[in-house]
């Protein structure tokens, strides 16, 4: 049931080989997860990004709104003013 010097052989080739191919891959790997990484922090700019231009729109309209009631409170100023004068 010994081996013979040809099987070792095989045998040692074989794992070498499956040594190799395991740290071969190891750079394909660790580029993959790179990637993945790279990709993912891009998203996350994008999302961070948007969150932005989420915040700058909706603070853009709430000044917006802050506008128009002011210019309400002016045109109801002038409505007084004018139903006023009207009675002067």
């Amino acid at each position: 049931m010994g081996a013979t010097g040809t099987e070792g052989a095989a045998g040692v080739a074989v794992g070498a080989a499956l040594v190799v191919a395991a740290f071969a891959g190891k750079p394909l790997v660790a580029a993959a997860f790179f990637a993945e990484e790279v990709e993912a922090a891009a998203l996350l700019a994008l999302v961070f990004a948007g969150g932005v231009a989420f915040f700058v729109e909706a603070f853009d309209n709430f000044a917006a709104a802050i506008f128009f009631v002011a210019a309400a409170f002016v045109d109801f100023a002038a409505a007084v003013f004018f139903v006023a004068a009207a009675f002067v």
